[in-house]
């Protein structure tokens, strides 16, 4: 339960569990609770660990102004586009270029990754212990991001289920941006807007190459840029795919031309039945077509184009041996030993051969048993 502490004109602040004070501002149906640090704060505060920009960074200028055309009705921004395509550093380039008095970098792969990242600016804000639990710490930094005057930026990078901000959407008066692959109904919920983010445009691509290359044109090739606007557009604009391959040209100081080729032929060394990998938002990344397999002659029999490989039964089931007198003898004096009523006849013996052809249509039956006849004697005659 809370406990009253002292009275300060219509504001009256209260003490709740991990010393964290809370304003109590008006009465009634009015009430509004503030948490406010407990000791001073030397702003600006940075929480959380943004990824540094990359070299050549590209400020994407189409997505900025996307974002800043509503920012004075629109504060809440998701960004959302396949995995690559550089929505963290957009995210990062924002922060960096940020005047907020508050600046919160948030992983988002898992509910308790975000509860950890509203915890922490809760300690560093010293809202409250560290020893009270992230759940508690994380209602305390919202609770302060609700009702603080002053401007804050939050960051929720890369945002696996949007099931997962459940109660953890930050309220107030500051901005918030998500990144995140998915593209869920519930993210442009509570005044949020979704902006899809794609691939470099063509002449974001060929900057790209040109601000990444350029400064180390002593140590690689002067024709470095030849077919760079080629290779970009081989690499389907895709920011990643423009950066390993500006890293693999700088490590083995190799032309973009070059590159290409390898590309070429590293693509058509898959054995991929698609001549084309899609990317998403309407891009795909071109691979040269594959050659044609060679065919058969058509003058080849069928059987031999497609031999037919029929599986041989075992040697038991293909022919039918006669017992041996062994076995004959054991069969019949277990099945006087079982009294098994499931002989219908005798026991076969050595001597039962099956009919000839011409006693089976006539349905005559041997009148004697057939007898093997006796080797001829090498020695006689």
């Amino acid at each position: 339960m809370p406990q009253h502490c002292q009275d300060e004109g219509d504001a009256e602040r209260v003490e709740v569990g991990g010393q964290a004070w809370v304003g109590v501002v008006g009465h009634g149906d009015n009430t509004v609770n503030m948490i406010t640090p407990r000791r001073a704060t030397t702003w600006p505060v940075i929480v959380g660990s943004p990824p540094p920009l990359a070299s050549a960074f590209q400020a994407r200028h189409e997505i900025l102004d996307a974002m800043a055309g509503d920012r004075g009705v629109v504060l809440r921004q998701v960004m959302s586009g396949d995995g690559g395509v550089g929505k963290s550093q957009i995210a990062a380039g924002l922060v960096q270029d940020s005047d907020a008095d508050l600046r919160v970098w948030v992983q988002g792969e898992s509910r308790a990754a975000i509860l950890t990242g509203y915890a922490e600016a809760a300690v560093r804000l010293d809202l409250a212990d560290r020893d009270i639990g992230p759940e508690t710490l994380a209602a305390c930094c919202l609770g302060f991001l609700a009702s603080t005057d002053k401007r804050w930026l939050v960051v929720i990078d890369d945002l696996a289920d949007p099931a997962d901000m459940k109660g953890l959407w930050p309220a107030g008066g500051g901005g918030l941006i998500v990144t995140t692959r998915r593209r869920d109904g519930a993210l442009s919920a509570g005044g949020r807007r979704v902006i899809d983010v794609g691939v470099y445009t063509p002449f974001e691509a060929e900057a790209y190459l040109t601000e990444r290359l350029t400064p180390l044109t002593d140590q690689l090739p002067q024709d470095v840029l030849d077919q760079g606007g080629d290779l970009a557009r081989d690499l389907g604009y895709l920011p990643l795919g423009l950066a390993q391959a500006a890293a693999v040209i700088i490590d083995q100081g190799i032309s973009c031309e070059k590159y290409q080729s390898w590309f070429a032929d590293r693509a058509r060394s898959l054995d991929d039945p698609y001549r084309c990998h899609h990317l998403g938002s309407g891009h795909r990344l071109r691979q040269p077509a594959r050659p044609a397999r060679p065919r058969p002659s058509p003058g080849l029999p069928d059987h031999r184009l497609r031999p037919r490989w029929r599986p041989r039964k075992p040697l038991h089931q293909q022919h039918k041996l006669p017992l041996s007198r062994g076995a004959a003898r054991s069969r019949r004096s277990h099945t006087r030993r079982s009294g098994s009523s499931r002989t219908a006849g005798p026991a076969p013996s050595l001597t039962d051969q099956p009919q000839h052809p011409e006693h089976r249509f006539s349905g005559r039956a041997h009148a004697q048993p057939h007898r093997p006849r006796n080797p001829p004697n090498p020695g006689s005659g």
